[in-house]
């Protein structure tokens, strides 16, 4: 029911959402695959500490709205209308989702998709009218998108990849290391997400060489790809000055990355 766009937040969360299925496909979840998804984020995006954690993608929105905190039940309605928005029975627009092509649902702001405007600001938008038409489909992959990245410093690393094999390989380590820090802070009673054991940089290198060890190790056909990371925060708060940017792009072209295929091969692992 998913696809890959070339978007890395729509790509990451189609991955997250496969991962989560245990399929390595998009193409192949079902409906199913895509509720049970759903309603994992109804349960724990509307509760800490993933309720707080999203304030780094999603400020502002029925998540994490301050008005909302003595109302949880609005919080489960903002919850299940934004991911089950894939559903047949949701009304179409009359205009196209930017990232699939099909017939929007909704036209998207910034508390559903990080790093773009709010809901009054026109600038970027064509015809008038703010915001981003999106399908039910990418709205889904966007909400699952934070579940695919690992926080670092208070922001989110999301990898993205030409190699969609490499993406699903991010996304589903992240997602893991996620839903174990999940059941961590709830056996503990912890409002708070930890960050992770290494910097951006270390991290993205150490996954990287893990991916390239695991795909030797089985065998799978490499071809060249490039990787790009996306350190980022949708909060809004950097100054044009701040030493942070709410974006940060660290680019592994393929000569980086076949370079560190050859070295996480079995003729330079003593090395």
């Amino acid at each position: 029911m998913l696809k890959y766009t070339g978007h890395p937040l729509v790509d990451v969360g189609a991955a997250t959402i496969a991962a989560f299925a245990n399929k390595r496909d998009p193409a192949t979840l079902t409906e199913e695959d895509l509720s049970a998804v759903g309603e994992f984020i109804v349960d724990e995006y509307t509760v800490n500490p993933l309720k707080s954690f999203l304030t780094v993608a999603f400020p502002n929105s029925g998540f994490t709205n301050p008005a909302f905190e003595s109302k949880p039940e609005k919080r489960i309605d903002y919850a299940r209308r934004v991911v089950g928005a894939y559903k047949d029975d949701v009304p179409r627009l009359p205009v196209r989702c930017v990232f699939t092509g099909a017939f929007a649902v909704d036209y998207a702001y910034r508390q559903h998709i990080p790093m773009i405007t709010g809901e009054q600001v026109f600038n970027f938008h064509p015809g008038g009218k703010a915001g981003l038409p999106v399908s039910g489909e990418a709205l889904l992959c966007l909400q699952a998108f934070p579940l695919g990245c690992a926080k670092c410093a208070g922001r989110l690393l999301a990898v993205h990849s030409d190699d969609y094999d490499l993406t699903y390989h991010f996304a589903s380590e992240f997602l893991r290391e996620n839903r174990a820090s999940l059941a961590v802070a709830h056996a503990s009673g912890s409002s708070k997400m930890p960050e992770a054991r290494m910097t951006a940089g270390t991290l993205l290198i150490d996954t990287l060489l893990r991916a390239e060890s695991r795909r030797q190790r089985t065998n799978r056909e490499q071809g060249h790809c490039s990787v790009t990371a996306y350190l980022l925060t949708n909060s809004g708060q950097s100054s044009p000055l701040d030493s942070n940017p709410p974006l940060e792009i660290i680019h592994l072209p393929m000569e980086m990355t076949s370079f560190l295929r050859a070295v996480a091969s079995a003729d330079y692992k003593n090395e």
